[in-house]
């Protein structure tokens, strides 16, 4: 298992604000914005000014790019894009959107760092290659232990730039090597597109395990642990997937190609009013409702870029235009099941042609925009699936890879159509 640098916990620290320091108590725990209250604010006022209080008004937020200190633990920190809140008699606190906390990291600016390592949900059945199990007897129970038998389980690409991206198999994680980046860089560039990535392919919320930043400069070589309100600071190890856990795309060989991969995510964080922007935002909502409204969004973006401009036609006729791209085993599972659900069909009126699943869709995101029939929770679950799954089979389309996997997920039962 791998052991991550700190616990999660609240640390006491030093931190700089300006010329100053001031005392405080970090909060740094998985899934949880770095931050805390801080014992006494620095006096505002200069050795050229000596007049007012020097207190800090209170509520009025001070936002600083970056903040450096010190843990207790002797552990040095930064705070990137933290926001200063001050409160009365001087006192305040501190919230960051990322923190970066390890041993030596250079005391001016914002660190930059050659090599990230991380490990997000879902990296072995992402791999899609199995290296082979070997059990070995113990005193009281059998300890199973996984080792790599073959050269193609842990993989290698060459990225855009010159990148070098390595995923490893025994011990689930990415390691990226490439040029001098910030923090934030990586997070964008590789560690939350690469988290979108095994979120599309299991169908699962995108979570990212740790994150690890380190360079090897000479004289200035550290590595640091990062903080951030997505990264949970939960690591896992290698185990074999649940049998009825079937990816919609691998990266074994003749599978998908990473670096392809990760340049769709990332074109789709840069454009976020896109098909792929809707859709990764969409994917990412627990809410049933909001689900499906941001699914159609996505479908609605899709039809205006590959029709030509004009008035577009009934939302219902732009979703059977793009549900061509089905292919024919999925077209017979919607119809079947759509004939299954008769309730439907009253959402439309009786001499509605063709009366099928799309027009309904339509209907009913149309109904929640507007004033209209709310539809019962079960019929909008059931619509929300059926969404996914069209925009599931264009983003394949899209990234060149088959459909074959979503086929046979649907098969065995493990991704409902409808």
């Amino acid at each position: 298992m791998k052991e991550l640098l700190l616990e999660d916990g609240q640390y006491p620290c030093s931190l700089r604000i300006g010329r100053s320091k001031a005392g405080a108590e970090l909060t740094l725990a998985g899934s949880t914005a770095p931050g805390g209250p801080i014992c006494k604010l620095p006096d505002t006022r200069t050795p050229a000014d000596q007049t007012g209080t020097g207190l800090r008004v209170p509520g009025r937020i001070e936002h600083l790019a970056v903040m450096h200190g010190r843990l207790r633990t002797n552990h040095d920190v930064v705070l990137l894009d933290a926001d200063i809140r001050p409160f009365l008699l001087g006192t305040g606190a501190v919230r960051a959107q990322t923190a970066l906390c390890g041993l030596r990291i250079p005391v001016r600016g914002q660190p930059r760092f050659t090599t990230a390592r991380f490990q997000v949900a879902g990296l072995t059945e992402l791999a899609g290659t199995r290296p082979l199990k070997v059990e070995f007897p113990g005193p009281q129970a059998r300890v199973e232990q996984y080792r790599v038998a073959f050269q193609d389980v842990d993989q290698q690409w060459h990225a855009t730039g010159g990148d070098r991206i390595e995923l490893s198999w025994e011990h689930p994680q990415v390691t990226v090597t490439g040029r001098p980046r910030t923090a934030q860089d990586w997070l964008e560039d590789y560690v939350r597109p690469i988290a979108q990535v095994t979120g599309f392919a299991l169908t699962a919320q995108p979570t990212v395990a740790w994150v690890e930043l380190s360079t090897g400069e000479p004289g200035r070589s550290c590595t640091v642990q990062v903080f951030a309100p997505d990264i949970t600071q939960q690591p896992y190890q290698a185990a074999e997937p649940h049998p009825n856990t079937l990816p919609l795309l691998t990266l074994a060989p003749g599978g998908a190609d990473l670096p392809g991969l990760l340049a769709y995510w990332q074109a789709a964080r840069g454009r976020p009013d896109s098909f792929a922007g809707w859709m990764q935002a969409a994917v990412g909502e627990t809410e049933t409702r909001t689900r499906f409204l941001g699914l159609m969004l996505a479908l609605q973006c899709r039809y205006q870029t590959r029709e030509d401009k004009g008035k577009p036609p009934p939302l219902g006729v732009q979703l059977r235009t793009l549900a061509e791209v089905l292919p024919p085993g999925l077209h017979k599972v919607v119809r079947e099941r759509f004939a299954q659900l008769p309730q439907l069909h009253k959402v439309l009126p009786p001499d509605t042609k063709p009366l099928d699943a799309w027009a309904v869709m339509g209907k009913i995101r149309n109904n929640l925009s507007h004033p209209g029939p709310p539809p019962t929770p079960a019929h909008l679950a059931s619509l929300t699936c059926l969404a996914h799954t069209l925009a599931a089979v264009l983003t394949l389309k899209d990234l060149g890879l088959p459909s074959g996997p979503l086929e046979q997920a649907v098969q065995h039962g493990v991704w409902k159509v409808l």
